[in-house]
């Protein structure tokens, strides 16, 4: 009983109403939702919609209001973090009424917290009168690596917020990334990095990165709606998920988040995307005329999150991939069943439904899984036919603290898979993927949800140590495999292909890493990591072993 009496306290100071601010989101990147995860596993996070990203900058504030700094299972960098985020999110933890924390965390010093009667207006906000604001929010940074070739490496942002009266609010991001080195080239289809909208270079010796980010928000109470270009993800997993993930770029979207009572939440976005399929039915471009426009592609989805006791979170979704056509309305209904709307309007759409879970009830523990499924048969099933049976799904488990054992030393484990044929369709544009062009031409697909794409898996462990707030020191080993990509006939005529069929790929890795903040918001970063990679091709394995190392230093305003 009492535990669900402060499960029940917290729910009505952490998450109730939603949005009683303008909407401002933070970056699915920002470091603080890694020690949320940290905390709901040692059960000081009873509710938190975790494995929905980005929230909102509120949603941040209430959350840390709602931390019970007595709580025994709080080592001393959990306070000092607290301390520390508290500073970040200064201005919003203030305008939720809970400013008598300023006095034990010190605000950042590019807050208006930090200084009385307003701020530092001269260069990172203005405001006009107390129902209008407007932050600059600046990032840069350089680095050196080496992968099979050296590459210097330079991000530069620019971007801010501004929100207007109650319930307005706006913001964007220019980014400014170079890669510069012998045999450069952007992130790969089938690996973890984020990957670009356009890439703008010639391989081997530079690229450069211009994608932006932005969106308009209109928001009430307890609800939400945004139209720009800004990430989300969809489903748990740290190095992996295979609902909606951010290794696709920013796309244009429009989406709504809707908190009607503390332990529901409901997500609908509608992504447009680019199919690389030329239209040849379209007008030629003006200037050239062998070229033309792309086939339109889109992605909509709904997502239901909730609490159903303390420490137990489910979620369950539908989504649909479908193009060669204009926005379909039918789609742009957040509440209508995408399955029932797909048989009403042909049966030609790329259909998906998933479902997630996360356990934090065992101590210092946190369990997560998700079940993505693109096409099932449960007669064939029990046929023992696997044909049209298509779905990925992924199992994690985050220790903290080893368990009780080690203050700080949080341990993770995680394996993700995607059986063949997961994400295809037997229409080119209707493929669960979105591509990247350089100039006029595509060069790369980036699967939406899991990095390997289909008839692959991915199986990764690491240790974390934080001996300080702004310390970092973390190890970690993976394996890596990935199969073929098959054809449309292969995929929808028997036999049925198994598991890594095709030319395989194995890689293998092994690393340490560091990270330093010597001042705040400056961070050093290291690592160093060797790898070895075989791959077979009919009766010709081949192999390769390499070493990789980085060296940068970052300065984020967040």
């Amino acid at each position: 009983m009492r535990a669900l009496a402060r499960w029940l306290v917290a729910m009505a100071l952490v998450a109730a109403p939603a949005f009683g601010r303008p909407a401002i989101y933070l970056t699915p990147d920002h470091p603080v939702y890694a020690w949320f995860e940290r905390l709901s596993a040692k059960g000081l996070l009873p509710h938190a919609p975790l494995d929905t990203r980005p929230w909102t900058r509120e949603e941040v504030a209430r959350a840390l209001i709602g931390v019970r700094r007595d709580d025994e299972r709080l080592t001393r960098t959990d306070r000092e973090r607290w301390r520390f985020y508290v500073g970040e999110f200064a201005d919003e933890v203030a305008a939720l009424g809970a400013d008598s924390l300023l006095r034990v965390a010190k605000p950042a010093w590019w807050t208006d917290a930090a200084r009385p009667g307003g701020g530092f207006r001269g260069i990172f906000s203005v405001h006009g009168d107390r129902d209008a604001a407007v932050r600059l929010v600046p990032g840069f940074g350089v680095g050196v690596g080496r992968d099979s070739s050296v590459i210097y490496s330079r991000y530069i942002r620019l971007g801010g917020w501004a929100y207007f009266g109650s319930h307005w609010s706006a913001q964007a991001t220019v980014r400014d990334d170079a890669y510069v080195g012998k045999d450069v080239v952007p992130p790969p289809r089938f690996g973890p990095e984020h990957g670009w909208a356009a890439v703008d270079g010639d391989s081997g010796s530079s690229f450069s990165v211009d994608d932006p980010e932005g969106l308009v928000t209109l928001s009430s109470r307890f609800a939400a709606i945004s139209a720009g270009v800004y990430p989300v993800i969809f489903g748990p997993g740290a190095r992996a998920q295979v609902i909606l993930s951010d290794k696709p770029p920013a796309v244009p979207q429009v989406r709504l988040t809707a908190r009607p009572v503390p332990w529901l939440t409901f997500t609908y976005v509608h992504l447009s995307l680019q199919s690389g399929i030329r239209d040849s039915t379209g007008p030629p471009n003006a200037r050239t005329p062998a070229k033309a426009g792309y086939l339109r592609k889109y992605y909509a989805a709904h997502r239901l999150e909730l609490t159903v006791v303390p420490g137990l979170d489910l979620a369950f979704g539908e989504s649909v991939v479908y193009g060669a056509r204009s926005p379909e309305l039918v789609y742009l209904v957040p509440v209508v069943p995408f399955r029932a709307a797909q048989h009403d309007i042909g049966n030609l759409d790329n259909l998906q439904m998933w479902a997630d879970v996360a356990l934090a009830r065992i101590p210092w523990t946190r369990l997560y899984g998700a079940l993505f499924i693109d096409e099932l048969s449960i007669r064939a099933i029990l046929r023992g036919d696997a044909m049209h049976n298509w779905w990925a799904w992924q199992v994690g488990a985050l220790g903290t603290d080893l368990w009780g054992l080690a203050a700080d030393l949080d341990v993770r484990v995680e394996y993700t898979r995607a059986n063949p044929w997961t994400y295809h369709h037997l229409y080119p544009w209707n493929t669960y993927d979105t591509w990247a062009l350089q100039d006029d031409t595509p060069v790369v697909a980036y699967p939406l949800g899991f990095w390997q794409g289909h008839n692959g898996d991915f199986v990764r462990g690491d240790l974390v140590w934080r001996p300080r707030r702004d310390v970092e020191l973390a190890a970690w080993a993976s394996q890596a495999r990935h199969g073929g990509d098959g054809t449309t006939d292969e995929q929808y005529n028997p036999p049925t292909e198994p598991f890594l069929f095709g030319p395989r790929v194995r890689t293998r890795e092994g690393g340490v890493s560091a990270s330093w903040e010597v001042r705040r918001d400056l961070v050093l970063r290291a690592s160093l990591a060797r790898s070895a990679q075989r791959g077979t091709h009919g009766a010709s394995p081949a192999s390769a072993t390499w070493t990789a190392g980085f060296l940068g230093i970052t300065y984020n305003v967040w």
